[in-house]
């Protein structure tokens, strides 16, 4: 868990950074886990469906912002 969240802080480091976070394990999403990420990045976490079309979706329109 701690490299998963050392490796998600890597594409933020300043105030004005932008980046996608992608965990694709399922883990990371249930209540046990889910309590070990920090609020800096559980603030902003969306779960969305497993489905590489809606994954493309929400990906795209982050960029387009």
């Amino acid at each position: 868990m701690t490299r998963a969240i050392q490796s998600a802080g890597r594409p933020v480091r300043r105030l004005d950074d932008r980046g996608v976070i992608v965990m694709l394990d399922q883990r990371f999403g249930t209540p046990y886990l889910s309590r070990f990420i920090p609020s800096w990045l559980s603030d902003v976490t969306q779960i969305i469906p497993d489905d590489p079309e809606v994954t493309s979706h929400q990906v795209e329109s982050f960029f387009i912002i």
